[in-house]
């Protein structure tokens, strides 16, 4: 009996993964190959994976993102709900969001006078992003200080010639 009811059990599971399949058809693959391979790939769904750089540009229900890979940039045309969802953009000590944008790829927008780009149709965050404290060596430091007294130094001497 347990068998059974194990065997149809594994029988329900298979038909409602094959109905409802986990993984979209869309091609994941990095900004460069898209941009140098613009005609492959033009009006097709894909998917990209990248951290949002820069500052959105917000435009009635939808706005722009950059977003950057390991080996180029490309901006991603989405909802401004998606674009709420973005914490941190990239920058001097930030590194921004990480995100997966399944959209379509247009090599030339009619919609966006001629523009490459990407029309999102789902944005997911996979990664959150982070503020960095910036790195100065000690040696910079007392380098500034030091040229600050000599600055100083030498205002403080003209001032008294002057006088």
């Amino acid at each position: 009996m347990h068998e059974m009811i194990k065997k149809i059990l594994i029988l329900i599971s298979t038909f409602i993964f094959a109905i409802y399949p986990t993984k979209s058809g869309a091609q994941n693959i990095n900004i460069n190959d898209l941009i140098t391979n613009a005609k492959e790939f033009n009006h097709k769904i894909i998917s990209v994976k990248g951290e949002v750089i820069g500052e959105s540009l917000k435009r009635d229900r939808y706005g722009w993102v950059n977003i950057k890979d390991s080996t180029n940039a490309i901006g991603v045309y989405m909802k401004n709900e998606d674009i709420k969802k973005i914490k941190v953009y990239g920058g001097y000590n930030k590194i921004g969001d990480k995100l997966e944008v399944e959209g379509v790829y247009n090599k030339a927008c009619s919609e966006h006078m001629g523009d490459t780009d990407i029309h999102a149709i789902k944005v997911d965050i996979i990664e959150s992003g982070i503020v960095t404290e910036p790195d100065v060596p000690s040696y910079k430091i007392l380098i500034a200080v030091g040229l600050i007294m000599i600055s100083f130094s030498v205002n403080y001497i003209l001032y008294k010639k002057h006088k």
